[in-house]
């Protein structure tokens, strides 16, 4: 048997850093920093929130993936939950690992339209700044979905697995 105390362990020391960091950058945004766009205060704070819920589901979850026999075995350690929220929370995990991408992908966009070209990056302000706000969650939210319909464990999966 696995002793998995000590992963357990880190998840737990890196949900505690990353609610302390995250929060620290939401603080600083919302009070203190008093230069920066209203869009890009938005996407530090959404990138933040999504950092804390992802540690958070980490942490709860419990997820695991394996890659055996040409397959990915994902799966959860997570005793204490029922078996449909746990799949609910696995299918989730992933989406916001992308949400967490996609809004890095935007930050940097955001970055280089405001040094090299400041009137397109103004356009951020208006309308526009929603739609890539929203952006991030289409792709995860349709990974996650999908993830959720189409990778339940069934026996053609099992016995390939084993």
């Amino acid at each position: 048997m696995i002793n998995s105390d000590l992963p357990i362990l880190f998840d737990k020391i890196g949900f505690a850093v990353s609610f302390i960091a995250n929060f620290f950058v939401i603080y600083l945004t919302v009070f203190h920093i008093k230069k920066m766009s209203r869009t890009y205060k938005k996407m530090v704070i959404m990138f933040a929130v999504c950092g804390i819920l992802y540690t958070s589901i980490e942490v709860i979850t419990r997820p695991f993936s394996h890659n055996y026999n040409k397959c990915l075995a994902f799966f959860s350690l997570n005793t204490y939950l029922s078996q449909s929220l746990v799949k609910f929370f696995l299918a989730l995990w992933p989406g916001l690992y992308l949400v967490i991408l996609s809004l890095i992908t935007i930050q940097f966009f955001y970055r280089y339209l405001c040094l090299l070209h400041i009137k397109k990056a103004k356009q951020f302000e208006n309308m526009a700044s929603v739609i890539w706000m929203i952006y991030p969650f289409v792709p995860s939210g349709l990974d996650s979905l999908l993830f959720y319909v189409f990778c339940t464990s069934d026996e053609y999966s099992d016995s390939f697995m084993k």
